[in-house]
């Protein structure tokens, strides 16, 4: 096998099935049941005027932004923060109607995506500079001169010859005003650190599942609870462990979540009978948890991308044990930016890019009331059709046998990451007899 087909194998092998265990479970948790209207709101992405705008003119709430739609059940599927400019106000917004919503008799739900994650173990290369003006009165004086003292000392040992005043600049830039007042808000005691982690990342609500990315083949048949207690005790010991290591000067701000798990491993080999060798352990095993990969509800995109050949087994054995027909997600932004369903409805992608100015997509609510599914777009209600399944017959024009060949046969002309989160995935531009088609991951998309 030459390298274009070795490099094949290893892209197909990403959606290639895994045996699921089969484990009996119990169902008390994370598991609701209602005969109220379920609507749901894919990624907002801090784009706090489209939501606000959106869900009032679909009448939940009112004028002065208050809950008025009785026992409705409101479920965002995550990322309400990063890229636009007013995440902290979407999340005191969902908040205040939590509460609001519990006392009409309704509810407001939020499943944690991958930005809600990356914000708690402090990834935060999406957050926009001027987010952090919104943490200016949390941030206090002496805990800024604190750090910046910390700065200085360890800069005049490394960078000699650069000035203060242009040490004091780097600094700004790298923690700009309001980065400390983030990072005490965000940490497992702060206000928002302790309601993200209070939230589950996957909930299911009559026969629906509701989650952020997807389900992969690794995906654990555990209960509700038990997914959910993990993920949540992972994430909250990984930003405890975390904060440690920063303490002790083993690992810094500004390394990301990879080089982190690197600098610690190196520490490991070499601990001997170091007092922090536990640390170091136990954190190198929360950095390679699955909930923390790329492959995690939060992460996964094969739900939404991959061809339903692999998926379809997966989805089954999963919607299986949990009693379940319908899987709800966000995640990745659909091609069309309207509402898209998968596998004869099994799957449905609301991730319409709501925040426009980054995706150029369309706000949307999708209405969940008993079997009759609608979809809003910010002036009227209109029946969502769910798709037909002709996927097992053709897919992007070509038969399976048509990509068999394909795959066996075509020539890799280009390799190059994908560049979106952490999963360091590559895409993979292949051709054949004159036609040019990419790989990302498992799926297939002819390009021109």
């Amino acid at each position: 096998m030459n390298l274009n087909h070795a490099v094949i194998s290893v892209v197909l092998l990403l959606c290639t099935f895994i045996p699921l265990q089969e484990t009996s479970a119990s169902y008390e948790s994370f598991e609701l049941s209602t005969t109220a209207k379920i609507i749901v709101v894919g990624d907002i992405h801090g784009d706090y005027g489209e939501f606000e705008t959106l869900i009032r003119a679909a009448g939940i709430i009112d004028d002065q932004l208050n809950w008025q739609a009785g026992d409705t059940q409101l479920v965002s599927v995550g990322d309400l923060l990063d890229r636009g400019p007013d995440s902290r106000k979407v999340m005191d917004l969902f908040m205040r109607l939590e509460q609001q919503a519990t006392a009409a008799g309704g509810a407001v739900h939020l499943v944690l995506g991958n930005h809600e994650l990356m914000n708690l173990i402090r990834e935060l290369n999406y957050v926009p500079t001027d987010e952090y003006k919104h943490y200016l009165d949390d941030e206090s004086a002496d805990v800024r001169e604190n750090y910046w003292q910390q700065y200085l000392s360890y800069a005049t040992e490394t960078s000699a010859g650069m000035s203060q005043q242009s040490l004091l600049s780097t600094f700004n830039t790298e923690y700009p005003p309001g980065y400390f007042g983030h990072m005490q808000l965000f940490s497992t005691k702060g206000k928002y650190g302790r309601w993200l982690l209070s939230k589950p990342s996957i909930l299911k609500i009559n026969e629906v599942l509701f989650l952020h990315g997807g389900l992969s083949a690794k995906f654990p048949l555990s209960t509700l609870a038990e997914v959910n207690n993990e993920s949540a005790k992972v994430i909250h010991d990984y930003m405890e462990a975390f904060e440690q290591l920063k303490l002790q000067g083993a690992l810094s701000h500004l390394d990301d979540f990879f080089s982190r798990q690197e600098k610690i491993a190196r520490r490991l080999l070499s601990a001997g009978s170091d007092e922090h060798k536990s640390l170091y352990q136990s954190f190198v095993n929360l950095s390679q948890s699955f909930y923390l990969d790329g492959e995690s509800q939060f992460w996964y995109r094969g739900s939404a991308l991959c061809h339903p050949i692999f998926e379809e087994e997966i989805l089954d054995r999963v919607l299986q044990h949990y009693k379940a027909k319908q899987l709800v997600i966000g995640h990745t932004t659909t091609s069309s930016r309207v509402f898209e369903s998968r596998m004869k409805g099994k799957v449905i992608n609301t991730d319409t890019g709501l925040y426009r100015k980054y995706y150029q997509g369309n706000p949307m609510l999708l209405a969940i009331n008993k079997d009759e599914l609608q979809q809003f777009d910010g002036n009227q209600w209109r029946p969502f059709e769910v798709d037909d399944g002709q996927y097992r017959e053709i897919y992007q024009g070509h038969s399976y046998q048509d990509w068999e060949q394909l795959l066996t046969q075509a020539i890799i002309t280009k390799l190059e990451p994908i560049g979106t989160g952490v999963t360091q995935s590559k895409k993979a531009y292949l051709e054949h007899n004159g036609l040019r088609f990419l790989s990302r991951s498992c799926c297939l998309l002819p390009y021109l």
